[in-house]
């Protein structure tokens, strides 16, 4: 059963996160989320997460150089059956503790992604989520 309450769609965003927790915070590392909604994102990693940890992040839109910080809390993490010899977990984000500038700039590169995603046909869409004009090379 479905639980989730905003529509989810394929974004390969870069992200750099780290784990909060009662030892302090991990080092921060770097991945792609799988996909992004108003209410949180999607993504795979080569080690798991425990489901209520807590994690600080920074979103990369394809629309302007300064990411967006966002706190999330892991709502569940799954191990992926796969041929490859690593291990890959699938784990679910939800947004929390947005501060009100943080929460307006998400708010607008989120919409402006998801006009991206439903408006243009995946041989337009660039493996960004961005369209033919952000992806050429100057």
């Amino acid at each position: 059963m479905e639980r989730r309450k905003a529509q989810r769609v394929g974004a390969s965003l870069r992200m750099r996160y780290r784990v909060k927790g009662e030892s302090g915070e991990s080092a921060w590392k770097e991945t792609l989320l799988n996909d992004i909604s108003g209410g949180g994102m999607g993504l795979h990693l080569k080690h798991s997460l425990k489901k209520g940890q807590s994690i600080e992040a920074f979103i990369y839109f394809s629309q302007t150089p300064e990411p967006v910080r966002v706190n999330a809390k892991v709502m569940w993490c799954k191990k992926m059956d796969s041929a490859e010899k690593e291990e890959t977990y699938a784990i679910g984000l939800q947004y929390e503790d947005f501060n009100r500038e943080e929460k307006e700039k998400f708010i607008l590169l989120f919409c402006e992604t998801m006009v991206n995603y439903f408006t243009l046909s995946d041989s337009e869409m660039g493996p960004d989520g961005t369209g033919p004009e952000e992806n050429q090379d100057a």
